[in-house]
């Protein structure tokens, strides 16, 4: 099997190859940009950048014969995890819809929304596989971008490149196996193939020691000309979001001076 694409012209060889039609082109190029501008500077905890994980999703979508819409859905899927809107504030806040919404439209963003509200561990996906003869379509498609996002996280080895927590309990065998049942629960049965042909590569894969990173959590690598508002930095930090859940008036405060620095 060919490599899932990690880069932007791989991807959009591969939808030229599948008959995308130049409009739907165009919605992909349009929310890579957005991509782009959201996860500047974001490696994930092997050394990868964000954006690459973001390209392998899709093309995950995309080989398992997923429609357009879907298929840049993976390519936007942790927009509002992680995306970078200078705002200092996690999550799907209003604003930050404000932004997504005009760029991916509504049926996209919509997918992606969902996608961030998605329970995803062991108990949840078991659960959820017990009860797919009832899903709706969109749970469906939402399921479909969780096990895309399994796909590109188990290709070439790449959770084997850190000390990486793996999302919840999702990263060993017995996890494999739970999201491949829930894949063929859900009808999405060429996904489920995939993520098990990837994985039985990636763990005969050697990966020497020394090229494991410590790190365990996607960083953030700025320009040396780069500077963060200090403002922004306080909000976007643990540190900071512990600080606004124990004092009261915090959050209002952080708003005021946002607003009055921003």
């Amino acid at each position: 099997m060919p490599d899932l694409a990690q880069t932007n012209i791989q991807l959009v060889r591969e939808m030229v190859a599948a008959g995308w039609t130049d409009d739907d082109l165009l919605r992909l190029r349009t929310a890579y940009e957005l991509d782009m501008w959201a996860f500047s500077g974001q490696y994930r905890a092997n050394g990868k950048t964000q954006l690459a994980h973001h390209v392998g999703t899709a093309s995950a979508l995309l080989r398992s014969g997923a429609r357009p819409a879907l298929v840049i859905a993976g390519l936007a899927h942790s927009l509002y995890f992680l995306g970078e809107f200078g705002t200092g504030r996690r999550g799907p806040h209003a604003e930050k819809r404000a932004v997504l919404r005009p760029v991916l439209g509504a049926e996209v963003e919509q997918l992606v929304l969902e996608y961030t509200a998605f329970p995803w561990d062991r108990a949840a996906v078991e659960r959820m596989t017990t009860e797919a003869a009832t899903a709706t379509d969109e749970r469906r498609d939402v399921v479909a971008m969780r096990v895309a996002n399994e796909v590109d996280e188990w290709a070439d080895a790449a959770m084997r490149f850190s000390h990486e927590l793996h999302a919840h309990d999702l990263g060993d065998a017995e996890g494999l196996d739970a999201v491949v049942a829930i894949a063929d629960a859900h009808g999405l049965s060429a996904l489920g193939a995939l993520l098990r042909e990837v994985a039985t590569a990636g763990v005969a894969m050697r990966v020497p020691d020394v090229l494991v990173s410590v790190e365990e959590h996607t960083v953030f690598v700025p320009p040396a000309s780069y500077r963060r508002r200090l403002h922004v930095a306080l909000q976007d930090s643990r540190v900071g979001h512990g600080v606004a859940a124990r004092v009261p008036g915090a959050r209002r405060a952080a708003g005021w001076v946002r607003a009055k620095l921003g």
